[in-house]
């Protein structure tokens, strides 16, 4: 420490501010061997003064240790094929932990009260009467359904035989993403409960939506 206080008498201690706790604690610990140093000797007081750090540091700084952002998941990767297998064993679980869900983007926010998730094709004729006869019957129950079209192949999202689409209160979310072979029953219909999937049928919608069947 007397070998420090030598080294730095007649010397003012610059000790920048705002640079991190290690820097400006090491700064002041040889300030305070500096001054026991010149204590002991009867030297004059030490000047220490505060410098300004480079804009650029400081901004390194700042972004290093105020960023609380998490960081975005990785998409899923795509599979060539996909097909849905023991719905059974879906129920219970949050819909966001679903892995027909991950392939989402953006993910639909479905977390709160009675909500609906259906996967539909436009060559399905059970998803056609579901837009065509039950939402707009029921305008309420088409409020809490958010849709997410299935491609018609794996390079083609709407077959040219589609049926048309009706003005319906449902949200349309993105659709499940092109390249893959989607061998899905349409519709594929999920009621969840604060996010938590309560009922999943494919092949039909009216069970999960507590409907009567249609006729045939």
């Amino acid at each position: 420490v007397l070998l420090l206080g030598v080294l730095f008498l007649d010397r003012g201690v610059r000790v920048p501010t705002r640079r991190g706790p290690v820097l400006a604690t090491g700064a002041l610990t040889a300030a305070g061997g500096v001054a026991v140093a010149t204590m002991l000797l009867g030297h004059t007081p030490l000047h220490i003064e505060t410098i300004d750090p480079d804009p650029a540091e400081a901004s390194e700084v700042v972004l290093s240790t105020t960023s609380t952002g998490a960081a975005e998941p990785e998409p899923i990767p795509l599979p060539s094929y996909w097909f849905a297998s023991e719905l059974e064993s879906w129920i219970g679980r949050p819909y966001r932990d679903l892995e027909l869900v991950g392939f989402l983007s953006p993910l639909p926010d479905l977390d709160e009260g009675e909500q609906f998730l259906v996967f539909y094709s436009r060559t399905c004729d059970h998803c056609e009467e579901m837009f065509g006869h039950d939402f707009i019957e029921d305008a309420d129950l088409a409020a809490r359904v958010t849709v997410v079209e299935v491609p018609d192949g794996p390079e083609r999202l709407t077959s040219p035989d589609a049926w048309s689409m009706p003005d319906t209160a449902a949200r349309h979310a993105a659709p499940l993403p092109l390249g893959v072979n989607w061998i899905i029953t349409t519709p594929l219909a999920l009621r969840l409960e604060d996010g938590i999937v309560q009922c999943a049928t494919e092949g039909d919608h009216t069970e999960c939506m507590g409907l009567e069947p249609h006729e045939h």
